[in-house]
C-alpha cells in the first residue's frame, strides 16, 4: 500500500528528508521523475528503519575502590532503534578541563592508575549508528586505596591468660581508618577472627581468656571504607604458666664441722622450665615421716643446705619453684 509522500518536489534536487517519523518503524520508498510529458516509472524500492541517537544517560554513579580506581556505572539509555555501540567516558580533575578516559561496550567503566586523595569528575556519552547522545550529568568521587600493611607488630604475654598486642598506625591511603581486624591461630595455618573490626584508632589490643603455657599466633590488618589492608607479619607469643616440676633433686650428707654428732645435707637440683616468667625463689621442705613437712629457708639458687641434722636419721625433701 503506497501513498504519495510528495506529489511533486518542484525542484531538481536528488535528495529529500522525511521527518517526524515513528522510531523503530521501517519505511519503504520509491521515486519517479516528472517532466512536461508526464511521470516516469518508479525506482527500485528502498527501505530503512527510523530511529534517533540514544537518549541521554540519566542514572550514573562513581564509586572509588581499592587499588586507586574509580568505577563509573550507569543505566543504559533507550537506544531509539539503533543499538548502542560504544560509550565514551570523559574525566576531569577540576570539572572544567576534560580528557577522554576511555570507552566501554557495557554500562560500566573502571578508571585506573589514579592519584590517591584526588577527586575525579566523570561524564558519559552513548553512541549508536546515528550519532552521539547528549552527555550525562557529572559524577565524582575521591581516589584512594585500602590501608597499607600494618608494621611494628609485637606481642607480649601479660600472664597465663592474657597477651597484649601493639602495632604502628599504617597509611590510610586517603580514606580514614575505621579500625583493625585481629586474627588468631594455634598453628600459624588455620586462622580465626577474634575481632572483625575494633572500630577504634587504638593501636593496642589485649587478648584475654587464653590457655596457660600455649603458643598463639596473631596477625592484624587495618580497615577503611575501601577495604582491608595486607596483614602484618605474624607474631608468636606463649602464655605464661607456673614453672614445671623439679625432677632432678639430689642430696649429699657431710659431717658437721662443729659437731661430729651432726650432719649437713646439701641439696641440689636442676632449674625447671619457667614457662614465661623468671623463677624468683625455691621453697625447700623437709620431713622425717613423709607426712608432716616443714619449710626450710627459701633460696634463689638451685642448691640448699640443711644444717646440723641428727646423724642416722632419714630425711625426705621436696622443692617447689
Amino acid at each position: 500500500n503506497w501513498s504519495d509522500l510528495v506529489a511533486d518536489t518542484g525542484n531538481q534536487l536528488i535528495a529529500y528528508t522525511d521527518i517526524n517519523l515513528t522510531t523503530n518503524q521501517t519505511y519503504y520508498y520509491r521515486v519517479s521523475a516528472i517532466n512536461l510529458v508526464g511521470t516516469g516509472s518508479s525506482s527500485v524500492v528502498d527501505s530503512d528503519l527510523a530511529g534517533d541517537v540514544p537518549n541521554q544517560i540519566t542514572v550514573i554513579t562513581a564509586t572509588a575502590q581499592a587499588g586507586s580506581e574509580i568505577v563509573i556505572a550507569w543505566t543504559a539509555p533507550t537506544d531509539n532503534a539503533y543499538a548502542i555501540t560504544v560509550y565514551t567516558i570523559e574525566r576531569s580533575t577540576d570539572n572544567t578541563n576534560w580528557i577522554t578516559d576511555g570507552t566501554s561496550a557495557t554500562a560500566s567503566f573502571t578508571s585506573q592508575s589514579l592519584t590517591n586523595g584526588t577527586t575525579y569528575y566523570y561524564k558519559v556519552t552513548a553512541t549508536n549508528a546515528l550519532g552521539n547522545s547528549l552527555v550525562s550529568a557529572t559524577v565524582n568521587d575521591k581516589a584512594g586505596d585500602s590501608p597499607s600493611q600494618v608494621t611494628g607488630f609485637t606481642g607480649v604475654a601479660l600472664d597465663d591468660t592474657r597477651i597484649k598486642l601493639d602495632w604502628t598506625t599504617p597509611a590510610d591511603n586517603s580514606y580514614s581508618l575505621s579500625g583493625y581486624k585481629i586474627e588468631q591461630s594455634l598453628d600459624n595455618t588455620n586462622w580465626s577472627t577474634i575481632v572483625a573490626n575494633t572500630n577504634s584508632s587504638a593501636v593496642t589490643y589485649t587478648v584475654t581468656g587464653l590457655t596457660t603455657v600455649t603458643d598463639y599466633y596473631y596477625r592484624v590488618s587495618a580497615i577503611n571504607a575501601l577495604g582491608e589492608g595486607a596483614t602484618a607479619t605474624v607474631v608468636s607469643v606463649t602464655t605464661m604458666g607456673i614453672p614445671d616440676a623439679i625432677t632432678t633433686l639430689a642430696g649429699t650428707a657431710a659431717v658437721n664441722s662443729n659437731n661430729t654428732q651432726r650432719s649437713d645435707i646439701t641439696l641440689t637440683w636442676t632449674a625447671p622450665t619457667a614457662n614465661g616468667t623468671p623463677i624468683t625463689a625455691y621453697n625447700v621442705q623437709v620431713s622425717i615421716d613423709g607426712t608432716t613437712w616443714l619449710n626450710l629457708p627459701n633460696v634463689t639458687t638451685t642448691s640448699a643446705i640443711h644444717s646440723n641434722t641428727i646423724n642416722d636419721t632419714d630425711f625426705s625433701y621436696r622443692v617447689y619453684s
